[in-house]
């Protein structure tokens, strides 16, 4: 899929590759040193560690060639600026890439960077700011000098992750577990987890409500991290005068506050930029956590991710050593809305 801008350029003008790689789509999109978009392509997941270090090479490959592609008018680009989902864990680069993408008649300078860093650059240009993710997992980020200085949390569902959408998760199905069970409260969470959860299929156990056999054959069933799909319960307009979901925010919200704290020790100073659907507008955890924010980091703006694809290439802007303030940004974003819809 490409989609592409007919902005007129000298064949001589430097241009650059920005790339979004994550765990479900990649997208690469081709820019000229002004911030304008020439050119977006989409190809399969890019992340080394879930897809693969050879798919997620072909599929980077396969984006920054068709977005070339897509304007043969214009100068090859001197600089690929990669972000990749996955890419810290291999210790900041996926060898063999760049080798791959020369093979395609892409001989430019790659760059990597980690996926927090397109986050950060899709909101601002600022040189200094903490980023905070929380999607299924939560990880934060403290950006110094322009570049990822110290990462906090990411650890995982079963080590870290706290404020996640699987904590949240993990949190409402373990007080349903309880109040079924007669060791804590009563809950409106168990009236919306229950739907979700019956299978009537377990063996009945003398002494036990079987609807605690059911919530036991889900959790059974599903890869932990699954349980985050009991995270928007707490949203939900019947939980929002419960104490037991507001508890529940309440502790997701404390915990992110840590991560952002420990970001803070590293970057004390710039925006604070938030992404993932758990710190979303309008979501409880989010509303709050901007809350506490505003309380215990006075001062600092609170800005929201947009399109990682644009972080990138700011990013790449920055490699090419061309301009990349707020306004190169603003055209960044605003040349992307003109093409095509290639989101993953």
């Amino acid at each position: 899929m490409i989609s592409t801008h007919p902005f007129p350029l000298n064949s001589s003008a430097r241009t650059a590759i920005g790339v979004d790689a994550g765990g479900t789509g990649t997208r690469a999109v081709l820019l000229d040193e002004s911030g304008r978009c020439l050119a977006l392509a989409r190809s399969g997941p890019g992340n080394p560690v879930s897809a693969g270090a050879e798919v997620a090479i072909g599929n980077v490959v396969a984006a920054c060639t068709g977005a070339r592609a897509a304007r043969p008018d214009v100068g090859d680009p001197q600089v690929v600026a990669l972000t990749m989902a996955g890419v810290m864990a291999l210790g900041g680069r996926l060898p063999g890439l760049a080798e791959a993408l020369q093979g395609a008649g892409l001989g430019a300078s790659v760059h990597f960077h980690a996926d927090v860093e397109s986050a950060f650059r899709s909101a601002t240009s600022a040189k200094e700011g903490g980023v905070l993710i929380v999607g299924t997992g939560a990880t934060g980020a403290a950006i110094r000098d322009g570049r990822l200085a110290a990462l906090r949390d990411g650890l995982g569902w079963l080590l870290g992750d706290e404020g996640s959408g699987f904590w949240i998760g993990r949190e409402v199905v373990r007080a349903v577990g309880r109040a079924l069970d007669r060791r804590g409260p009563d809950t409106a969470l168990t009236g919306l987890l229950l739907p979700l959860v019956q299978t009537g299929g377990g063996a009945a156990q003398p002494g036990r409500d079987p609807r605690v056999i059911d919530l036991l054959d889900w959790v059974r069933s599903r890869r932990p991290v699954e349980l985050s799909i009991a995270a928007r319960l707490v949203a939900a307009p019947e939980a929002a005068d419960d104490p037991v979901a507001r508890a529940i925010v309440e502790g997701a919200v404390e915990a992110l506050g840590g991560t952002l704290a420990a970001v803070a020790e590293v970057a004390p100073e710039g925006p604070i930029v938030l992404g993932g659907s758990v710190v979303a507008p309008g979501a409880p955890v989010g509303e709050r956590l901007v809350e506490l924010i505003g309380a215990r980091q006075s001062g600092r703006p609170v800005l929201r991710a947009r399109d990682g694809v644009a972080g990138s290439a700011l990013l790449a802007l920055e490699n090419l050593g061309a301009a990349a303030g707020e306004t190169e940004l603003g055209r960044i974003h605003a040349s992307l809305a003109g093409l095509a819809d290639l989101r993953p």
